[in-house]
């Protein structure tokens, strides 16, 4: 019963996921989309230092070297939901804007103490916007409209494998095989107030092949109470095969498509390069075991986490039409995660539930690939989360939610500020702890 649960469940996200709108920024016009609009519960809880993440109740889909560190025989599955409200000012016009998406779905599994894979669908980039310029020709206006929709998603099966696995050092290396797939729409309409003649500009890009993402994870454990982690992933920039439509059109009636008539159509078959990704990212554990004034039953775990990132998006380029410049981005991060007492299994009454929550807070600073007047774009934000475990049948499955405020802009006259909040909720679901995967069985 459970794995028709679990099945129906994910067959909907997989469709919500590929079907959704999940963008409503005008930074998505540039380039293929914003890629880093959607958040996991778990990790923008930390303020998004994700790539060491290493924990055997959080799949992390982003670290494919994490999946043997999963627990052995024990599946995980992982979804997500994002919200997010923003607020877009510059010199003359505000605005808002807000979405609802799924914003993940995956599996994980660990086997043969060496072992891990994980398979799902995430976001790769998306494409969302509806923006009104109006300007003044005498005694006419000319309206322009520019609307943006679509976005790309990308199906990934992971494999990870533990190179070493002695009491205090571990290696585990890992790939992510990606196939990215989507169409994205980007139009243009222009008209005169007085007149419904105007004319429309459509450009349609439509992606589809394999990209690679690689993982290193080393971990260090001196002691049950302490141990560092230290991760790193990196994506190669890819030439993605892709297809674009550009339509010139006029029409009689803007606001009918069956006026249109199409001036100038161009189709061509090319690619386009991805940028490359350097993430790196440590983290350190102490769960306070052996403290001599330790007067509760409670044993508490302390979580640092921290992580740098480099995107070459210079690298980016087609072949079919003139590319946007784009610069490149760094990103830092920082998290802190706090257990009143780590061990959500134990069953001692002396131990209340609200200390088996994971309380999370985090800060991110990044650079955009963006500018106007020759000012970068920075995004700033400050996180917040909790970790609640469900209870039920001694399993590892939780409830996480996070919540981010963040501002995004560069402080000149020209330049398109934002104002957001994002909420996000996911949950992992685990077998009980007892109903293993892989399990050698015995005859009595």
């Amino acid at each position: 019963m459970q794995s028709r649960v679990l099945f129906i469940l994910f067959t909907f996200c997989f469709l919500a996921l590929k079907a959704q709108k999940y963008a409503t920024s005008p930074f998505s016009a540039h380039g293929f989309g914003e890629t880093e609009n959607l958040y996991n519960a778990t990790f923008s809880g930390l303020g998004n230092a994700y790539v060491a993440m290493i924990d055997s109740t959080a799949l992390n889909y982003l670290n494919p070297s994490s999946y043997s560190f999963l627990g052995e025989g024990q599946p995980v599955f992982s979804a997500g939901i994002s919200t997010q409200s923003s607020v877009y000012t510059d010199s003359d016009t505000k605005s808002k804007n807000s979405f609802v998406a799924l914003n993940h779905f995956a599996f994980g599994l660990s086997f043969s103490k060496y072992f891990g894979f994980s398979a799902g669908l995430k976001p790769y980039a998306s494409t969302g916007y509806d923006v009104k310029k109006v300007v003044v020709y005498g005694l006419d206006t000319l309206t322009n409209l520019y609307n943006g929709s679509g976005n790309f998603s990308n199906a990934f099966l992971g494999f990870s494998i533990k190179l070493l696995n002695q009491k205090k050092h571990i290696i585990s290396i890992g790939i992510n095989e990606g196939y990215v797939f989507g169409t994205n729409l980007n139009k243009q309409s222009s008209y005169l107030s007085s007149e419904i003649i105007g004319g429309v500009r459509q450009q349609t890009l439509k992606i589809k092949d394999f990209i690679p993402e690689y993982g290193l994870t080393y971990c260090y454990l001196p002691s049950k109470a302490h141990s560092l982690y230290l991760s790193g992933v990196y994506n190669p920039s890819t030439s993605i095969k892709s297809e674009y439509k550009s339509a010139l059109i006029s029409a009689q009636d803007i606001t009918n498509s069956n006026s249109f008539d199409t001036l100038n159509f161009t189709f061509k078959s090319g690619s386009y390069t991805s940028p490359s990704i350097m993430h790196l990212g440590f983290k350190y554990d102490f769960i306070n075991i052996n403290n001599p004034f330790r007067t509760s039953p409670r044993v508490s775990q302390l979580q640092l986490l921290g992580s740098f990132k480099y995107t070459i998006w210079s690298q980016y380029t087609t072949n079919y039409t003139n590319s946007d410049i784009l610069l490149n981005t760094i990103n830092y991060s920082l998290g802190l995660q706090f257990s009143p007492h780590y061990d959500f299994l134990d069953r001692s009454k002396s131990i209340s539930y609200i200390s088996k929550l994971k309380y999370r807070i985090g800060f991110q600073y990044n650079t955009l690939p963006w500018s106007s007047d020759s000012k970068q774009y920075i995004n700033k934000s400050l996180t917040f989360g909790v970790g609640i475990p469900i209870i039920s049948q001694r399993s590892l499955s939780s409830v996480n939610i996070a919540c981010i405020l963040g501002k995004r802009g560069n402080n000149t006259l020209s330049s398109i500020d934002e104002n957001y909040v994002s909420f996000n909720v996911g949950i992992v679901i685990a077998p009980a702890i007892y109903d293993r995967w892989f399990r050698k069985g015995k005859i009595d």
